[in-house]
């Protein structure tokens, strides 16, 4: 398994365009390729899905419990939808903290991708969302330049 533990993730920051993205779906490849359940998603995406059940078509559960469910997650881009030092919706921090407690109470690595460090999310969502993704992920910052423009 990756990172020091079977039950730990990985917490990658950094750039637009340093590679984030290319280094999660190396790391899903190995996992898939293992025979575990993986799914990733990008945040921003499943807060759309969970606000599309306010009007009555399904429950938030039932789109959160996959992702809960899986045996390897990856989040993709956390943090994108609000500027450095802008705080994030009560509905973003309640339904981040609810994915990370499920998946760290039963011991399911988490993998993260996000612009901000885990101090910048720290801000953004709150400080027990930060406490959460120390305790649950390495946390590994990735430079360079953006890949995407020297095309």
């Amino acid at each position: 398994m990756l990172g020091p533990s079977p039950t730990k993730g990985i917490f990658l920051w950094g750039g637009a365009g340093v590679g984030k993205s290319h280094a999660m779906a190396a790391i899903m490849r190995r996992f898939i390729l293992a025979g575990q359940s993986v799914k990733r998603v990008q945040w921003d995406r499943l807060c759309l899905e969970i606000r599309s059940t306010f009007g009555g078509n399904g429950t938030e559960l039932s789109i959160i419990k996959p992702y809960c469910d899986c045996n390897v997650l990856v989040i993709e881009d956390i943090g994108a939808t609000t500027s450095i030092d802008k705080q994030e919706s009560d509905f973003a921090i309640r339904t981040l903290l609810l994915i990370l407690d499920d998946r760290i109470e039963n011991c399911k690595p988490t993998f993260i991708t996000s612009n901000k460090s885990p101090e910048q999310i720290g801000k953004s969502f709150d400080s027990r969302i930060e406490s959460r993704i120390y305790a649950s992920c390495v946390i590994q910052a990735v430079s360079g330049n953006d890949k995407r423009r020297a095309k």
